[in-house]
């Protein structure tokens, strides 16, 4: 995912996607508004129109129609850095890539000042 190293799943994610939407849409009443810092840090001038909207009225710009569930492994990194780091993880991933997986549960994270977020609650879904 650019210069970022991530595994996304294959094939259609529309299931998870509604899951997503769905999430942001029931939560958001607990979100906090985000800050000018914020919203100028999403480099705004660079985003979709989609994008753009879903910052405005969502907080982040990649969800609902933008979203594309990953899971994020680095930081930016080179393209350089990137294939070796690749070729070092393939062979520590490639084994259960193939496995279909299921979304169990749910974490409630939070952002501290530093920017990183925490776990503060998991739920199992269980419907």
């Amino acid at each position: 995912m650019g210069s970022f190293l991530a595994l996304a799943p294959l094939g259609s994610t529309a299931a998870l996607a509604s899951l997503a939407a769905h999430v942001v849409q029931e939560l958001d009443q607990f979100r906090a508004p985000p800050t000018d810092e914020e919203l100028a840090r999403r480099n705004p001038d660079k985003l979709s129109p989609t994008q753009l909207n879903n910052l405005q009225r969502w907080g982040y710009p990649y969800v609902m129609d933008a979203f594309r569930f990953h899971i994020t492994l680095t930081g930016p990194l080179n393209k350089s850095l990137r294939e070796r780091t690749k070729a070092i993880l393939r062979p520590l991933f490639e084994p259960t890539l193939t496995d279909p997986f299921t979304v169990n549960n749910l974490s409630l994270c939070g952002q501290d000042e530093h920017g990183m977020f925490h776990q503060i609650d998991r739920k199992t879904l269980t419907g």
